[in-house]
């Protein structure tokens, strides 16, 4: 998926995206579907969630570790995956009842039905959950902090901590010229001192 929409760029989080999302994605369905079969739906829930990811990126939604597209886009999938390609009681020790195929190997519409309604209702019920919840902490705590925190990264505002490489790398030669001013200024070198601190002493 990145060597196509990103000109031959492989982009790490998109190959994780993609692995994790294809676990996901059979998990459901992983003791009553063959290995090919598995195959298939992983790599297809691979992609639905690197498109995902892609959307909600574009739509400027905070999801750094695409946990939506993983677990929710490859989660709704692996129950579909269910009602495609259940094998049936006869295929796996978990299987269930013998009646209930999935569309491809018994041409059955219900077991497909059954896991499309039970993915809708469980999309439902979060989405009412998660919006009571989020407007009642709204309304007590706050759901955001003011802008400049919110610029600088929680990470440093809560943790102590930069998460941002720069600002790391800023961080850490900043500390190394303090400790090395504080060395020279023990040695009587006062200009050099300054020079390195970046500090200017009477």
């Amino acid at each position: 998926f990145s060597s196509v929409y990103y000109d031959g760029v492989i982009r790490p989080q998109d190959a994780s995206t993609g692995t994790l999302s294809g676990l996901v994605s059979i998990t459901a369905a992983c003791a009553v579907i063959t290995v090919w079969q598995a195959a298939a739906a992983a790599f297809i829930g691979g992609l639905l969630s690197c498109v995902v990811a892609l959307l909600l990126e574009a739509a400027c939604v905070d999801d750094p570790v695409s946990a939506v597209a993983v677990h929710g886009v490859g989660g709704l999938w692996g129950l579909v995956v269910v009602g495609l390609f259940n094998m049936g009681a006869d295929y796996g020790p978990q299987a269930g009842p013998k009646e209930l195929h999935g569309l491809f190997p018994g041409g059955s519409w219900e077991q497909l039905g059954v896991q499309v309604y039970g993915g809708l209702a469980m999309v439902a019920w979060t989405t009412a959950c998660t919006f009571v919840l989020v407007k009642a902490l709204d309304h007590t705590m706050g759901c955001r902090v003011p802008l400049k925190i919110e610029l600088e990264g929680l990470d440093k505002k809560e943790h102590g901590i930069c998460a941002n490489p720069t600002q790391f790398l800023h961080a850490q030669r900043q500390r190394a010229r303090r400790r090395w001013a504080r060395q020279l200024q023990r040695l009587g070198l006062r200009q050099l001192a300054s020079a390195a601190g970046g500090e200017r002493h009477a």
